[in-house]
């Protein structure tokens, strides 16, 4: 049996009032007297040290409280009485499964720290990921519109450059329906289609009216998510009847505009703001384009076309003809003149004289098929190409137009003199033709004006403009 620290004042108690028992030196009642004061110091020692120990105990178990992830409970074997060790084993065992708790406790916090890192280091790669995307896809538009802008770059014809955007755009970006529409004199018209029946090409629009006009008279984007929800929507006049997205795109040069980009989608919802941000880039690009070819269109219009009459100039017409004959066409040339003009200036002023060669102009673009060719030669000189026309057939649609022109002059009889050459008969290359039509002119004048002469058959026809 273990001796317990705090029985030692009694045993040495015991054992001093033994020696004090047998001791002969003092009287029975002082020998009692003292060992009652020797156990009562014993007693007293035990307690001092067991309040120590309990002290400590007590202690320990506070430690071990605060502590108990870590506390060492083989201390408490050094103060607590040996009865109570299976107790003590008990509380080591419970101890060490709630340090177990502990340590899993710990380990799963650092777990959860990793698994909370993970996921922001996953967020940051995600967004990073995102920005990436999005810095490839602007890449991506900045190349898309590098290439359209490089085929833009490729025609000065507005005919060629429209199709060519439609084209180009469409395919590159995957949209089913888009249209250009450019301004011409007071109203839209829809110059190339892609998607769309063709039914759908040179369909016009007043510059105010439908989704198009608000677009194009307030120079801002008009985006339409669902066509059915909007009554300004028109359908295209009745050409395409589908709903869906739909997008109208200002063409704007500086503060002009010239003119719209349309597209369409079946879907509702379908253009997204990156797409759309897309194409107004693009749209602002071929307004460039477009009007850098309205003005190419007005340069060359100088140089080939006469600016009072709006008709093409002698030079333009002289390359014509060279065309129509390499390519072996079959035509009648026609050249004519106003009998008397100098007079008529002098009469009634050049500013009258000046109306007249319009209003000739005029009468001459009006009666001729889509096909000829009207030119003003010089001066008071016309010139006329008809296509596939013999002299005969010449004669009489000069005849017609001629009638007309005489309608002109309220106070003043106007009269016209011409020639027509036949091609290939009368000339196989363009002098020979030009030259045959001049001569009949010049003829025709010299037997008093007012007649065009032609000649087939081998006779000489004259017909007077009456």
């Amino acid at each position: 049996m273990r001796i317990r620290k705090e029985d030692i004042p009694v045993i040495l108690s015991i054992v001093l009032v033994g020696v004090l028992v047998y001791s002969s030196l003092f009287e029975d009642y002082i020998k009692s007297f003292l060992a009652v004061f020797i156990f009562g110091l014993g007693w007293l020692g035990r307690k001092r040290i067991k309040d120590k120990v309990m002290s400590h105990v007590s202690d320990l178990a506070k430690e071990v409280k605060e502590n108990i992830g870590i506390a060492d409970m083989s201390k408490f074997r050094e103060f607590v009485p040996s009865e109570v060790f299976p107790l003590v084993d008990v509380l080591e065992k419970l101890v060490e499964k709630v340090q177990e708790k502990e340590i899993q406790k710990i380990e799963y916090d650092m777990l959860l720290e990793q698994v909370k890192e993970f996921e922001l280091v996953k967020k940051e790669m995600v967004s990073y990921r995102e920005k990436i995307n999005k810095m490839e896809n602007k890449i991506n538009y900045l190349q898309l519109i590098y290439d359209v802008t490089s085929k833009m770059a490729s025609t000065l014809d507005i005919d060629s450059l429209s199709n060519l955007i439609v084209r180009s755009v469409s395919e590159k970006l995957g949209i089913e329906n888009f249209a250009i529409l450019l301004k011409e004199k007071d109203v839209l018209e829809v110059k190339a289609v892609w998607g769309f029946s063709s039914n759908l090409r040179n369909v016009k629009f007043s510059l105010s009216e439908g989704v198009s006009g608000l677009a194009f008279s307030t120079g801002q984007v008009v985006y339409i998510p669902d066509t059915r929800r909007d009554g300004r929507y028109l359908y295209w006049k009745g050409e395409y009847a589908e709903d869906g997205s739909f997008l109208s795109i200002p063409l704007k040069y500086r503060d002009e505009v010239i003119g719209l980009f349309n597209f369409n989608k079946p879907k509702v919802g379908a253009f997204s703001e990156e797409e759309i941000e897309l194409l107004v880039k693009l749209a602002d690009q071929a307004a460039i384009a477009i009007k850098n070819a309205y003005l190419f269109e007005e340069v060359k219009n100088l140089y080939s076309s006469d600016p009072m009459t709006g008709l093409i100039n002698r030079t333009t017409m002289i390359k014509k003809v060279e065309e129509l004959i390499s390519m072996k066409k079959k035509f009648s040339f026609v050249l004519f003149d106003v009998d008397g003009l100098r007079q008529i200036n002098m009469r009634f002023g050049y500013s009258f004289g000046d109306k007249l060669i319009v209003g000739i102009s005029n009468v001459i673009i009006s009666e001729i098929r889509a096909v000829d060719i009207a030119s003003r030669f010089g001066g008071d000189e016309f010139a006329i190409v008809f296509l596939g026309a013999d002299s005969v057939k010449t004669m009489d649609e000069i005849k017609r137009i001629l009638q007309k022109i005489r309608s002109l002059g309220e106070n003043i009889e106007i009269s016209m003199s011409g020639g027509i050459s036949e091609f290939p008969k009368d000339g196989k290359n363009i002098r020979e033709i030009f030259e045959s039509a001049d001569r009949k002119l010049l003829l025709a004048k010299r037997i008093g004006g007012g007649i065009i002469l032609s000649e087939h058959n081998g006779k000489q026809d004259e017909k007077r403009d009456s």
